[in-house]
C-alpha cells in the first residue's frame, strides 16, 4: 500500500523537487524490502511449522526445462541468459515437486540479481550414486570466501546496500536450505569472486520413473 502511494504521487505530480522525488523512491525501494521481508518470514514459519512434505518422483531434466522456458523474461530483462542443459540420461529425485521448483525459482532469482550484466545461467541434472542433483551455476561476479560460509545463514546479507535496492532480505538461501532438508537432502554452494557460483540441491534419487509415492 506505501509503494503503491509513493508511485501514485509520482504520476500525479511529475515535476517534484529533486530531493522529494529521490526520497519518494527510497520509500518504494524500503517499502518493497519490508513486502519481501513479511513474505519471506511467513515462508519461513510455514516450513517450520509443517514436517508434512507431498513426496513423489520427479523428473529433474524436464522441470529444469520448465524452470528456463518460465524464467526466461526474468532473466533477459536481468541482461543475462538462461539455458537448461540436457542430462545424457533421464534423473529423478525423490521429492516434493512443488517445494523443489519454488526452491529452485527462488535460486534463479538470485542469480539474476546478483550475477551482474551478461552472465548466463545453466541448469543441470545428474545422478551420483544414490543421489539426485539439480545444479543451478552461473559465471557472474560470485561470492568471496569472507562471505560464502554465512550465506544460508537468516537475513545475512553479502551487500546490504545492494539487497535493499534489488529486494534482498538475507532470507531466501535460509529458507531454500530448509526447504532441501525437508525434502532429506542438502544444498551446497561453492564459489568465487569473479568465477560465478554454482548451486546444488542434493537428494534422494530413484533409478526409474515411478509412480506418485
Amino acid at each position: 500500500m506505501i509503494q503503491a502511494n509513493a508511485a501514485a504521487i509520482q504520476r500525479l505530480v511529475p515535476n517534484l523537487e529533486h530531493e522529494d522525488s529521490t526520497i519518494l523512491q527510497d520509500l518504494q525501494i524500503e517499502s518493497q524490502f519490508l513486502g519481501e521481508l513479511i513474505g519471506r518470514l511467513s515462508e519461513l514459519a510455514r516450513l517450520q511449522g509443517d514436517s508434512r512434505s507431498q513426496l513423489e518422483v520427479v523428473d529433474v531434466g524436464k522441470l529444469n526445462n520448465e524452470l528456463a522456458r518460465s524464467t526466461d523474461v526474468l532473466v533477459r530483462n536481468a541482461g543475462m541468459k538462461i539455458m537448461a542443459i540436457a542430462p545424457s540420461k533421464p534423473v529423478y529425485a525423490v521429492a516434493d515437486r512443488v517445494m523443489l521448483r519454488q526452491v529452485a525459482l527462488s535460486l534463479i532469482d538470485n542469480s539474476a540479481k546478483y550475477a551482474g550484466y551478461g552472465a548466463s545461467i545453466e541448469l543441470r541434472a545428474a545422478t551420483e550414486n544414490d543421489q539426485c542433483q539439480l545444479v543451478i551455476c552461473d559465471d557472474g561476479t560470485g561470492i568471496s570466501d569472507e562471505h560464502l560460509p554465512h550465506v544460508t545463514e537468516r537475513f545475512y546479507r553479502t551487500d546490504k546496500s545492494r539487497s535493499r535496492k534489488v529486494g534482498g532480505s538475507g532470507l531466501g538461501l535460509a529458507i531454500a536450505d530448509e526447504a532441501v532438508e525437508r525434502m532429506n537432502g542438502n544444498l551446497v554452494i561453492a564459489s568465487g569472486i569473479a568465477s560465478g557460483t554454482v548451486v546444488t540441491i542434493n537428494l534422494p534419487a530413484s533409478p526409474t520413473k515411478m509412480p506418485q509415492l
